[in-house]
């Protein structure tokens, strides 16, 4: 068998020329990736400096009305909608976004899963927090208030940032003053 392999090895073409298209094409794709992820946090940045320029405020409501605003932007709703995107992605960007804006640090990717810059809720807490859920039978919307604020604050803590997101902005969709502390009044 020996001399089979041998023989079979021997007239095998070598495929350096395959391998150094190969090379070439991922050089290529490299270049490119790079080129678009620096598109991207210049975008943002830029999109982060004018809601500076305009007055918009460094704290919670200021923030998520920027993720709000990049998460509704009708482009990318299109673009999720033709899959060229996927909408966990979008999240992420108006997560890292809004981190970057509430620290006035500038625009990464990475700022997103820092656990540095997260957003406390303006009772001061990052994770989980005190605010008690109401009792299910009776309740009222106040009760059902404090319950939304801790179902979103569970999903913070347990890293589920699109869900928190969409449960974001349900209650400020469906809640003209909708705020994460339990002093505000609906």
């Amino acid at each position: 068998m020996t001399s089979a392999n041998q023989t079979i090895k021997s007239i095998v073409p070598s495929f350096d020329v395959g391998a150094k298209a190969i090379i070439a094409a991922q050089t290529a794709a490299d270049k490119i990736a790079i080129k678009t992820s620096d598109a991207i946090v210049m975008t943002i940045q830029r999109h982060l400096d004018a809601c500076a320029v305009a007055g918009v405020p460094r704290d919670l409501p200021g923030v998520n009305a920027i993720g709000k605003g990049i998460r509704e932007c009708q482009v990318f709703i299109d673009s999720v909608a033709t899959g060229f995107f996927e909408r966990k992605t979008i999240t992420e960007y108006a997560q890292g976004a809004m981190r970057a804006y509430f620290h006035n640090v500038a625009f990464a990717a990475s700022l997103k899963n820092d656990p540095a810059y997260k957003i406390p809720s303006k009772d001061g807490s990052v994770k989980g927090g005190s605010v008690k859920a109401g009792a299910v039978s009776t309740t009222t919307v106040a009760a059902l208030h404090k319950t939304l604020i801790k179902a979103l604050q569970q999903a913070r803590q347990l890293g589920l940032v699109e869900q928190a997101a969409d449960l974001l902005d349900f209650c400020l969709e469906s809640f003209d003053r909708f705020s994460e502390t339990e002093d505000d009044k609906l």
